[in-house]
């Protein structure tokens, strides 16, 4: 990161910019109620718009003049603030493009004492410059103020996503984690692990607790307020207890003494997955689905010698049939599948126990037989610094995401691995119950201050240890969750 400018050290940004540059002498934008200001961007997106204007009215309290909207003739973005005419193109036609306008979430901030502008060449930069200018913005006996300064920055890494469970009594969490914290610290993809939802096809295995799919879509709709891309994530056809919940549907259990994973040779248990996906997907509306298919055989007999059905098959054979079979039906639908990666490895491939292939041939078989465009999300959790399942799935050309957990140090080092193997980017997973609500920030509250490391790491690639981080996560986090909206 360029820094310069005595008063840089006051002035911080997670995740850290690329460029941040402090004039010196200059006292800065003062933002005062019924100040003006205007969006330029692609007519029909008004989540710039409302973003700026949430941040004005609710964080800081202002009454801003409404505001003055300009229509692009592409896709570039620009807010203005102090001012309300029409910004011009970050960058005019025929110069040379600079770093942060040739990626899509790049952005400029450039504040001084006559105004703040934010220019960038999609919503989803000028967005992410908003959170940027939200958290260098200081209050004193005057009211608001911007301090005079440069920001260009880009993220290091595509897929920068969190993880989490959705349930009825946690809607108001999970507002407010999407709102105050997943948007703010530049995560942009929520993959939402939302089996045990209240689905109309099967609603004998609903929970008590289970969110709805009204709630649901709710929750996917502030996400892309937010520019971040929801992620359905239905496991199967292992850690089924979901599906078995209430003792209903063990005639698809592949070991009826353990109801743990379907059979998949069962064209019953294909009709019950993919009735659970169509609903998924017409919540969403996804991109991407996560099927999980991790642990297949973790519990129960898998194949069980007596399933007729499987009668001499492997377990790659299954596993490999089965998720052949949902990626071409979800790729159909244009919509491309993610999957957990350990079933993938064998011991010895892996740095920690995240490996369950017998051996490392069938290890081997189950790459080479998936498709191509499937997305390995190749979880470890322990804190080491060598990740060789990267380079396998590199070899084989399999697309991944590292997937990281609480630790601070396998955040850091797993996502420096990522980043040298070429992987797409990371995805911060959370493990404190099926149903979740605002309690678990109690008990685990380092699984939702990853976040903040997570995004840090994943769009900086900023070199230092967590612990030479000049900030707290935990405390960042509670900050950030706590403000107003």
């Amino acid at each position: 990161m360029a820094v310069n400018g005595a008063e840089a050290a006051d002035v911080r940004i997670i995740p850290q910019p690329k460029r941040l540059r402090v004039a010196s002498g200059d006292p800065g934008f003062r933002l005062r109620s019924r100040v003006s200001w205007s969006v330029t961007g692609p007519p029909g997106d008004t989540r710039v718009r409302d973003a700026a204007r949430a941040w004005l009215r609710g964080e800081l309290g202002l009454r801003p003049q409404p505001a003055a909207l300009h229509p692009a003739s592409g896709q570039w973005t620009v807010i203005r603030l102090g001012a309300s005419g029409p910004g011009a193109p970050p960058v005019k036609n025929g110069a040379p493009q600079p770093d942060w306008f040739r990626s899509p979430e790049g952005y400029r901030i450039r504040a001084d004492r006559r105004g703040v502008e934010i220019a960038a060449p999609t919503p989803a930069g000028a967005f992410y410059g908003l959170q940027s200018l939200a958290q260098v913005a200081r209050k004193d006996e005057q009211g608001w103020h911007c301090p005079a300064l440069q920001v260009e920055d880009w993220p290091t890494m595509a897929f920068r996503c969190a993880h989490f469970f959705p349930s009825a009594s946690g809607v108001p969490f999970h507002r407010k984690l999407i709102s105050r914290v997943l948007g703010r610290y530049k995560l942009n993809h929520a993959v939402i692990q939302c089996e045990a939802a209240r689905w109309s096809s099967h609603p004998e295995i609903a929970a008590s607790n289970s969110i709805s799919k009204a709630e649901l879509r709710k929750l996917v709709a502030l996400c892309r307020a937010n520019f971040i891309e929801p992620v359905p994530l239905v496991n199967c056809p292992g850690h089924g207890q979901w599906m078995f919940r209430n003792g209903k549907n063990l005639h698809l259990a592949e070991d009826p003494q353990t109801p743990y994973a379907y059979c998949v040779s069962n064209p019953a248990s294909d009709h019950f997955i993919k009735a659970i996906l169509t609903e998924a997907l017409d919540v969403f509306h996804p991109r991407y689905f996560h099927l999980g298919h991790d642990e297949v055989t973790l519990r129960g007999r898998f194949p069980h010698p007596d399933c007729k059905r499987c009668l001499g098959r492997t377990t790659t054979d299954l596993v490999l049939e089965h998720a052949r079979r949902l990626a071409a039906w979800l790729g159909e639908r244009k919509v491309r599948t993610i999957l957990w990666g350990d079933m993938l490895f064998a011991k010895g491939e892996t740095a920690d126990g995240s490996a369950h292939a017998p051996n490392a041939a069938e290890a081997q078989a189950r790459r080479a037989g998936l498709p191509r465009d499937v997305i390995v999300a190749d979880w470890h959790y322990g804190q080491g610094t060598r990740y060789p399942s990267l380079d396998l799935l590199r070899k084989e050309g399999l697309p991944t995401m590292a997937v990281t957990w609480d630790k601070p140090l396998n955040i850091y080092h797993f996502a420096r691995a990522a980043r040298r193997a070429g992987a797409l980017g990371l995805l911060q997973s959370t493990w404190c119950g099926y149903f979740p609500d605002e309690g678990v920030l109690k008990s685990s509250l380092s699984q939702f201050s990853a976040f903040i490391l997570a995004g840090d790491y994943a769009w900086s690639a900023r070199p230092e240890v967590p612990a030479g981080l000049p900030y707290d996560p935990a405390a960042e986090f509670t900050r950030s969750y706590n403000r107003q909206p």
